[in-house]
């Protein structure tokens, strides 16, 4: 269960530095290690748990403004364009407008929501990458590893929210 005593908002300050590092390491994992750590055809994208993470913690303006880096530096990495980038800040947005309901005050609304936005995630971008000219190949084998993709995400953040309290934060004042 979610405790009570969870660190406010303003006992989880981040430097901005600290978020860039985490980022990195996270865009740094994900196009190195991750793909050859494969499970049902997919992994989890750690950049999508850190966009969350903060878009729930900080507001939807907050949460879309990283949301939109992160996802330029994944495009920056890749060749989908400009998809990340709007599927990812889109994301952000939404985590940070979640951020001031009653989904973050319970482990067990919260938790699923990692996985919700990560699949909402990738349906935007594969929007994105049809309007580009570009649609993605396969598509029933790429939601299938999409819903995998959610699960596993939705474990991570289960995991690291149960063991690592101060990731977790109350609400965010109602905007």
């Amino acid at each position: 269960m979610y405790r009570a005593n969870a660190p406010s908002i303003d006992e989880i300050q981040f430097e901005w530095w600290q978020l860039a590092l985490v980022l990195a390491g996270a865009l740094v994992f994900q196009s190195t290690i991750a793909p050859h750590l494969l499970v049902r055809g997919t992994f989890p994208s750690l950049v999508c748990l850190i966009v969350v993470w903060f878009g729930l913690r900080s507001g939807t303006a907050a949460g879309a403004v990283f949301g939109l880096i992160a996802g330029l530096a994944e495009d920056a990495l890749g060749t989908s364009g400009a998809a990340w980038t709007v599927s990812t800040a889109i994301v952000g947005a939404l985590a940070g407008r979640l951020g001031s309901t009653a989904i973050v005050e319970s482990l067990w609304l919260l938790v699923p929501t990692y996985g919700a936005l990560g699949i909402m995630r990738f349906a935007i971008f594969s929007i994105a990458m049809k309007l580009q000219g570009t649609p993605v190949p396969l598509i029933g084998p790429h939601w299938h590893a999409e819903l995998w993709r959610a699960l596993f995400e939705s474990g991570i953040a289960l995991a690291l929210l149960q063991f690592v309290p101060r990731l977790r934060g109350e609400r965010v004042d109602a905007r």
